[in-house]
């Protein structure tokens, strides 16, 4: 008698648990949107210490410049000590180009990460630049040059 009721039971609770794991499709969506939006960081080739250096970043969408952005920042941190970042707010200079303009104090390795927003997308493209000389420890400790991206979805 129990064997009646408690493989139906089951069976009823696995669906249910099944069914509510599903795919959310504007998750998929807003994905998809994403990955046509695309901020690049451009660094100069060589960066000294207490030198101002101009920081851009360009923002397309299916290849196309960017206009309307609803904030462009750029973080900079020494690698090790994230907790101190610096905020800057970029500047339009062109049709999808913002920059900013920086003077690093110090030799080392920094990261360079752009806060992208629109109204509905959120991009945070990250890459690391070498200022000055390394000691060889900080040598070793170069990434392979890729820029990291984390994507944020956030409708408003």
């Amino acid at each position: 008698m129990m064997k009646k009721f408690f493989y139906p039971f089951l069976s009823f609770v696995i669906i249910t648990l099944l069914s509510a794991c599903s795919v959310d499709s504007d998750a998929a969506k807003l994905y998809r949107q994403s990955e046509k939006m695309k901020a690049v960081i451009v660094i100069p080739k060589t960066v000294n210490p207490n030198e101002k250096v101009g920081l851009k970043v360009e923002v397309t969408k299916k290849n196309k410049k960017v206009e309307e952005l609803e904030s462009m920042n750029i973080e900079i941190w020494k690698k090790g000590n994230e907790e101190n970042k610096k905020v800057i707010e970029g500047k339009r200079t062109a049709k999808g180009t913002y920059e900013v303009v920086n003077t690093f104090s110090e030799d080392g390795i920094y990261y360079v990460k752009a806060d992208v927003r629109t109204k509905d997308l959120h991009i945070m493209p990250t890459k690391q630049m070498v200022v000055g000389e390394l000691s060889e420890e900080e040598a070793k400790s170069l990434e392979p040059e890729k820029e990291k991206e984390n994507n944020h979805h956030s409708h408003h």
